[in-house]
């Protein structure tokens, strides 16, 4: 593939020390990224991008950039607050092997980013994004829209290893038995609820979405002889989203059992009463392991100031945020984990009401270690 130097490495030997094994590939790596051929959008379709077969994949860069013509008078519309990043209603990542490494949609991936890099424009408090010199805008002018064709371009990224500086959950994308996909299911575009990138609360404007989709892809790449961090590349790096749709009630307490036999690095929930997120109406914010062992209980206020305190801002109102990043939970360290938001007695839930539930971890696969053993010569990049 263009871009990939041809080399030889040797897997791991179980002598070595892990660590030095990674921070020696990593002093010897070389960063490269490939641009896909962008692929045409279409209302209620999906987009796949197949990603090359070379070096040793960090993570994916995808972007819409298109326009939405609006036509008609009389009507009052505005954007969902899960806009522009839910136009991806659903993002996949499947490895060669048919793992689904990722299972989410684009709002989630934008919460991921605000979780993990804290990046805003203080200019803009609707793109809260991190571009050098260009702004990239959305809008559908002004607060009640009119008649024009306005700009729609947005970005999300799709992690592969757990994050740009560890070679953990990466793998090897020059093994050839099959590919590295990555799909993108569109979302509705004009709706009545905010799960819609246009939510219409009177009739009047007819909207026509347009663009493109690209991907590019980043990875990398190392000289002949580079020993693999085999035990890295073991490492599934999972994300995924559950919509929880049981019913909420006021003065109830909102728990979600996390699934065993991972590590844990982050938690974001997202709590929609009446279809808004909803940070105000939480009593209590609790985290506990093994049944009803409670390992930190906070009030709304005292969550609040640490998440302050320790992201330097707030979050998009309804997002909560479990941070494991410091010391992750790792499957030998619990027997259950349950995140819980307590609602308030006078909490109104008369409408559209549910918790999101987004969870980064990790957990052990040994076939691509079988595939990395097998070939002769060692792996081949």
């Amino acid at each position: 593939m263009a871009g990939s130097t041809a080399s030889t490495t040797t897997p791991a030997s179980n002598n070595n020390n892990p660590l030095a094994v990674r921070n020696a590939f990593l002093k010897a790596a070389i960063v490269r990224s490939q641009k896909l051929p962008r692929q045409l959008y279409s209302t209620g379709g999906e987009v796949q991008f197949t990603l090359p077969h070379a070096g040793y994949g960090i993570f994916c860069i995808l972007d819409f950039d298109g326009q939405i013509v609006t036509t008609g008078s009389g009507g009052s519309q505005k954007f969902s607050d899960k806009a522009p990043w839910n136009l991806f209603d659903k993002v996949s990542f499947d490895d060669y092997l048919g793992i689904n490494r990722i299972s989410c949609t684009g709002h989630d991936l934008h919460e991921r980013l605000l979780a993990r890099k804290y990046e805003f424009d203080e200019n803009n408090q609707n793109l809260i994004q991190a571009y050098s010199n260009q702004r990239l805008d959305f809008s559908l002018g002004g607060a009640t829209g009119a008649a024009g064709t306005y700009p729609l371009v947005f970005s999300e990224v799709v992690p592969i290893s757990l994050h740009e500086n560890t070679t953990e959950g990466s793998f090897p994308f020059t093994i050839p038995n099959g590919d590295n996909v990555i799909t993108v299911n569109f979302a509705s575009e004009t709706g009545s609820t905010n799960d819609s990138v246009i939510k219409t609360t009177t009739a009047g404007f007819t909207n026509t979405f347009s663009g493109t989709v690209g991907c590019t892809y980043y990875y990398w790449d190392v000289p002949a002889g580079t020993q693999l961090p085999v035990d890295d590349f073991a490492l599934v790096h999972e994300l995924r989203r559950v919509k929880d749709t049981s019913a909420l009630t006021a003065g109830d307490e909102h728990r979600y059992t996390l699934r065993t036999g991972r590590t844990y690095y982050q938690i974001i929930q997202n709590l929609r009463i009446n279809d808004a997120g909803d940070t105000a109406d939480v009593n209590t914010i609790d985290f506990y392991i093994d049944g009803d062992t409670s390992t930190m209980t906070e009030t709304l206020v005292a969550y609040l100031t640490r998440m302050y305190l320790k992201h330097g801002r707030d979050q998009e109102p309804g997002i909560f945020i479990w941070d494991f990043w410091s010391k992750p939970w790792t499957p030998n360290q619990y027997g259950s984990l349950e995140t819980s938001l307590e609602l308030d007695s006078d909490t109104d839930v008369t409408g559209n009401s549910y918790v999101s539930i987004f969870m980064e971890s990790m957990y052990t696969t040994s076939k691509i270690l079988s595939d990395l053993a097998n070939m002769p010569g060692g792996q081949k990049s």
